[in-house]
């Protein structure tokens, strides 16, 4: 049986799917994916466990206010919308698997919340940005240079376009991102002032969808090209400053862990695997399986072996 919802946290609106009875098995997916990439699995662990699934904000069919979409955020925010939905759906604690970016927001609640984990099992997980391999990390600062002279240049489009969505919404025109102090897109310690006000006390009812706002189902115009382009523009702009500012776990924190954790990576994978070896010699609770020849993705290219290892640390916990 499928329960599916949405939840507002701060700064974001959070879409999950709740799936069976049982222990919950909180599953979170990775960069630009949504929580339809774990469908696949869902046969392996209903049987034993009740699997919630939810999109990130950024991600799939969550979305963010528009101060969010300006200033960014961090794995850090994304794990407290995970202990948000947590406390919706009255769980106290439960198991959680993460892939990549999920897994990095599991270890986030694993050093700030650690009795909302029973277990925790990272695919390809990292500490810090320096763990990613140096081409894909030089790759990530390209591409955010190029983002953030697209936004810069597109900065009208994406006034027009929130002026509409507020507009339809009931709020106030977003008259405060025609300052000319405004740099897009949002640098991870950016001061903009100017845009402190854009939907101020009414955030809720202006949100990004990942490519472009919510409509109201009586205004069915679909957004024009520039402004799509601009919303494609804001989300692959967060998505990539991820990858170049989250998470910062240090030595110190990791070593706080107290839960069961699995890490498990591949010898070829995007994380360096002497990044995993570190990590795991940092936790003290932790147990590293590194898939030889394994990539970033194999556990969707051959999730058997995967599979096996995680239901046989499941059901030793």
């Amino acid at each position: 049986m499928k329960h599916s919802g949405y939840l507002t946290t701060s700064g974001a609106e959070i879409y999950y799917e709740q799936y069976g009875s049982g222990t919950p098995l909180l599953i979170l997916h990775g960069n630009s994916q949504s929580l339809a990439v774990f469908y696949p699995f869902l046969r392996t662990f209903l049987p034993d466990f009740q699997v919630i699934l939810m999109d990130s904000r950024g991600h799939g069919r969550s979305r963010l206010s528009v101060h969010t979409a300006l200033h960014g955020f961090s794995t850090e925010d994304m794990a407290d919308d995970v202990i948000a939905l947590l406390n919706h759906l009255h769980l106290s604690s439960v198991h959680l698997l993460g892939f990549s970016d999920g897994a990095n927001i599991g270890l986030e609640i694993a050093c700030k919340y650690p009795e909302r984990l029973k277990t925790l099992i990272c695919i390809s997980a990292n500490a810090s940005p320096d763990g990613l391999l140096t081409p894909l990390h030089l790759a990530a600062q390209m591409l955010h240079s190029i983002l953030n002279l697209l936004g810069n240049l597109l900065l009208p489009v994406l006034k027009s376009s929130f002026s509409s969505a507020s507009a339809s919404s009931g709020s106030s025109a977003v008259s405060a991102l025609s300052t000319p102090k405004v740099s897009l897109p949002f640098q991870k310690n950016l001061s903009v002032s100017a845009t402190s006000a854009v939907c101020a006390d009414k955030e809720r009812q202006c949100h990004f969808g990942s490519i472009f706002p919510r409509i109201p189902a009586e205004q069915k115009k679909k957004p024009d090209f520039l402004t799509r382009l601009t919303h494609r523009v804001l989300r692959r702009r967060n998505l990539t400053s991820l990858l170049l500012h989250s998470p910062r776990l240090s030595a110190r924190k990791l070593q706080t862990i107290s839960v069961p954790v699995l890490l498990i990576a591949g010898t070829r994978d995007l994380i360096k695997p002497s990044h995993s070896r570190w990590l795991a010699r940092q936790i003290p609770t932790s147990r590293l399986l590194l898939m030889t020849g394994g990539r970033h993705t194999s556990i969707f290219r051959t999730p058997a072996p995967y599979l096996r290892a995680i239901l046989a640390f499941l059901r030793r916990s």
